[in-house]
C-alpha cells in the first residue's frame, strides 16, 4: 500500500475500515463512517444550516455564485426539519464542475457523482467500500479478476471500457451517473431524471445562451482560482469553450496533443492557425512516445478500466506545468447526436445492438443481458434518446470519468459543461436541430463569432485549396462528357 500515496493521486476511499488506508492519506471521519484521501483531492465539508455535518464533497464543485468551492458547502435547514435525499439532490445539483458527494441523513445515506460521472466511483456491496479505482479495493476472495470479461471487452487490445456498472473484478461495480448508491442496501438507485425529460424546448435561443453563461461561469471560477490550460483542436466543441473562455484568456495557454494520426495532425495545424490570429497563448507540444512503465502506472490509476488514444498521451503530458488545471470541452457534445449512425431507423435500440452497434463490444450473455437491464429502466424514448443516456452514462460514467485518473501532471481536470442544468437543456433541444450538431455554431456566434472564420475540423490553406480545386476539374471534365438519355 506504500506505493498508492504516489500512484493514486488525487484519488480517496470510503467506508466504516481503517485498513485499505494509504500512508500519508486524510483521513475524516463522522457517524461511523470514515473518508480517506490523497493530500491532492479537495475535501469540502457539506454543512447545515443549523452547523449539522450532511457529508462531504470530493473535488472541484462550483458554486452558482462562480465560486470554485475548498471548504465548505452550507445547505439551509427548516428548523425541526431533517433533511432527506431529495431535498439535498436539490441543493447538490445547483453546483457545476467535478465531484462526488457523500450524503449522511438521519434516516437515508448516499453516495452521489456529479452530473457526467467525471470523478468516478467504484463500490463493493460485499465488504461496504467506496472508491476512485479499483486499486483501493482490497482484493478478496469474493472479488477475483472477471477474465472472461476482460478478454471480451479488450480494454487495451481494443480501445474499449467496461458499460452497465461492470468492472474487470467480480464483486465490485461502477456508480454510473444520475444514480446514487444506497449505503444500507449498497445498491444503486437513479435519481434523475425520476419522469422522464421535460418537453422539448423550442426557445432555442434562450438555451444556447444558458448553456453558455453556466460554462462561463465556471471557466470564470476555475480561472480565478488556478492557472489554466486548455485543449485546442479544429474540433467544434474545444472552440465552442474557447468562446465561453473569452473573457478569461490573460494567463490562460492553449495546447494540442501532437498524436501520431492524421486527426492530430489536423488539430495541430488548425489550432496553431487560431492561435495566431487571435493572440492566444499557445504552447506547442512534442509528441513523445510513453514508456511501459507509464502505461503500466496509468493503467494502474484507472483500475485498468479504460485505455486507448489518451492512455498513451501520458508522457506527452507532462511537457505542460503542472501547475496548471486543465479545461476539457469533452461535454460540450452534448446537445448533438449521440451517434452518428441513423438513430430514426430503428425505433428500437436492442441489447444486442447497444453493446454491438453503439458500445462496439463482443455481445458476450453478460454484456447483453447488462444492456437488458439497463435499457428496461432507461428513462427515456425511442432511440435518439435512448442513445442519448448511453452517452451519457456508458460513455462519460464508464469512459471519460475513470480516465481523468489517468494523468498526474495537471494540478486537476474538469469540464465546465459538466452541470444538471446544462444536460437538461441540452437533451431537451429539438431534435432535428441537434442532428445538425447546430449548438456550438450558434454559442460561438453569440460570443465569439470572429471564431466561426475557421471552419470545423477542415484543413486550411494549400491543403483547403487542392480538393476543391480536384472538384472543380472532375466536375468540368463531365461537363463534356455525353450525359445520359433524360
Amino acid at each position: 500500500m506504500r506505493r498508492l500515496i504516489h500512484d493514486l493521486v488525487g484519488q480517496f476511499i470510503f467506508g466504516r475500515s481503517e485498513a485499505p488506508i494509504p500512508d500519508g492519506w486524510l483521513v475524516r471521519r463522522s457517524g461511523g463512517w470514515l473518508l480517506a484521501s490523497h493530500p491532492r483531492l479537495p475535501i469540502i465539508d457539506i454543512v447545515g444550516s443549523d452547523g449539522s455535518c450532511l457529508g462531504w464533497a470530493l473535488g472541484y464543485p462550483i458554486h452558482p455564485a462562480g465560486i470554485l468551492l475548498t471548504s465548505r458547502f452550507q445547505i439551509p435547514i427548516p428548523p425541526g426539519h431533517p433533511l432527506g435525499p431529495a431535498e439535498f439532490e436539490q441543493h447538490l445539483y445547483t453546483l457545476g464542475g467535478r465531484f462526488a458527494a457523500v450524503f449522511l441523513g438521519h434516516t437515508q445515506s448516499r453516495v452521489y457523482l456529479d452530473p457526467c460521472g467525471s470523478l468516478a466511483v467504484v463500490y463493493c456491496p460485499g465488504q461496504r467500500l467506496v472508491a476512485s479505482s479499483l486499486n483501493l479495493i482490497p482484493p478478496e476472495a469474493g472479488t477475483p479478476e472477471h477474465h472472461e470479461l476482460i478478454r471480451a471487452v479488450g480494454v487495451v487490445e481494443r480501445a474499449r471500457w467496461y458499460p452497465f456498472g461492470l468492472t474487470p473484478r467480480r464483486g465490485v461495480e461502477r456508480l454510473l451517473p444520475n444514480h446514487a448508491l444506497d449505503l444500507e442496501t449498497w445498491q444503486p438507485v437513479r435519481h434523475w431524471p425520476i419522469d422522464g425529460l421535460p418537453p422539448t424546448n423550442p426557445d432555442i435561443a434562450g438555451a444556447v445562451a444558458e448553456i453558455a453563461i453556466v460554462a462561463e461561469t465556471a471557466i470564470g471560477a476555475v480561472a480565478r482560482a488556478h492557472p489554466v490550460a486548455m485543449p485546442l483542436t479544429a474540433g467544434r466543441h474545444t472552440r465552442m469553450q474557447l468562446a465561453c473562455a473569452r473573457r478569461h484568456l490573460p494567463g490562460m495557454v492553449f495546447f494540442t496533443l501532437p498524436l501520431p494520426d492524421e486527426h492530430a495532425v489536423l488539430d495541430c495545424a488548425v489550432a496553431g492557425r487560431i492561435a495566431r490570429r487571435f493572440r492566444l497563448r499557445y504552447v506547442p507540444l512534442l509528441w513523445e512516445e510513453a514508456t511501459a512503465n507509464e502505461l503500466d502506472a496509468w493503467l494502474y490509476r484507472t483500475g485498468a478500466c479504460v485505455a486507448g488514444r489518451t492512455w498513451k498521451t501520458v508522457r506527452t503530458l507532462n511537457q505542460l506545468d503542472p501547475g496548471r488545471c486543465i479545461l476539457s470541452a469533452i461535454f460540450g457534445e452534448l446537445g448533438g447526436p449521440a451517434s452518428s449512425r441513423n438513430a430514426d431507423a430503428d425505433p428500437r435500440a436492442s441489447p444486442r445492438d447497444l453493446v454491438t452497434r453503439f458500445l462496439r463490444l463482443l455481445p458476450t450473455p453478460e454484456l447483453v443481458e447488462r444492456a437488458r437491464q439497463w435499457l428496461e429502466h432507461v428513462p427515456a424514448k425511442g432511440a435518439f434518446g435512448v442513445l442519448d443516456f448511453l452517452r451519457l452514462e456508458q460513455r462519460y460514467g464508464c469512459w471519460a470519468g475513470p480516465q481523468e485518473y489517468g494523468p498526474t501532471n495537471p494540478a486537476f481536470q474538469l469540464s465546465p459543461f459538466c452541470h444538471r442544468r446544462v444536460v437538461e437543456l441540452a437533451l431537451t433541444l429539438p431534435v432535428d436541430y441537434r442532428k445538425r450538431d447546430q449548438l456550438p455554431r450558434d454559442l460561438i456566434q453569440s460570443r465569439w463569432p470572429e471564431l466561426l472564420r475557421f471552419p470545423f475540423n477542415q484543413p486550411l490553406g494549400p491543403k483547403a485549396i487542392l480538393p476543391a480545386s480536384r472538384r472543380a476539374i472532375r466536375s468540368m471534365v463531365r461537363s463534356f462528357l455525353p450525359q445520359p438519355p433524360a
